[in-house]
Order: structure tokens, then C-alpha cells, then sequence
């Protein structure tokens, strides 16, 4: 064995060496590798980004529920207070007391 060879079996064409072929962004080999990498990701935490869909889905129904109830809360207080002042300030009431 020379002092250029390595101990691995693999065919490496040349003018290419392994960390040029994993770096080499227009590699297929390179594309595979990232390819299986993101795969991987994914499979891997696959439950972690479940739970936080079903967490941030289930915070977006509460605020729309509440968001839809201080509305109606809004509007009720709103329409009594104008019956109120209705009231108060009718032409039939300004004669009395």
C-alpha cells in the first residue's frame, strides 16, 4: 500500500475524493444523503410534531371561541346600554320626575 491509498474498499472516480462527494451540492449522491437526512428528521420526530399541531390547532379553536364570545358579551352589553339611554331619554320619560 502506497501512502496516497486508503483502506476502504469503495471506488472513488478520480479527482474526487469522499468528503468532495458528500459536499458537492450538484452530487447525486450528495442529494441522496440530504434526501434521507430530511427523511430521517421527519420519521424521528414524527410524535413531537404531531403533538404540536394538535396543541397549536386546539390554542387557534379556544382563541376563536373566546374571541367570538367577548364579541356577543360586547354587543349584548352594547344593545342594553342603548335601551338603557332609549329609555332615559325618550320623549315620554323627560316629562316625569
Amino acid at each position: 500500500m502506497t501512502a496516497g491509498e486508503s483502506l476502504d474498499t469503495e471506488f472513488i472516480p478520480p479527482g474526487r475524493t469522499p468528503s468532495r462527494t458528500l459536499t458537492d451540492p450538484f452530487s447525486i449522491t450528495f442529494l441522496s444523503a440530504n434526501m434521507e437526512r430530511v427523511k430521517n428528521f421527519f420519521r424521528n420526530h414524527r410524535r413531537g410534531m404531531a403533538v404540536t399541531a394538535v396543541v397549536a390547532g386546539a390554542g387557534y379553536l379556544a382563541y376563536t371561541y373566546l374571541r367570538q364570545k367577548v364579541k356577543e358579551v360586547n354587543e349584548a352589553t352594547s344593545t342594553e346600554r342603548n335601551d338603557q339611554e332609549k329609555y332615559l331619554y325618550s320623549p315620554t320619560r323627560q316629562g316625569r320626575g
